[in-house]
């Protein structure tokens, strides 16, 4: 999606590499291993046996 919008913006050549699009774009990735660590840590404390 982001590399639509990018590809309409007048005056762009479409073999620029928008600096904005490119830290979108790494900060979508930070961010999907972020959400994937938080799932595993998740799972793990609801499968942990229960004291008490």
């Amino acid at each position: 999606m982001l590399e639509a919008l990018a590809n309409t913006k007048p005056g762009r050549r479409k073999d620029q590499i928008d600096p904005e699009l490119k830290a979108a774009k790494d900060e979508v990735q930070r961010l999907g291993e972020v959400v994937k660590e938080q799932a595993v840590e998740l799972v793990a404390l609801r499968t942990k046996p229960r004291w008490g």
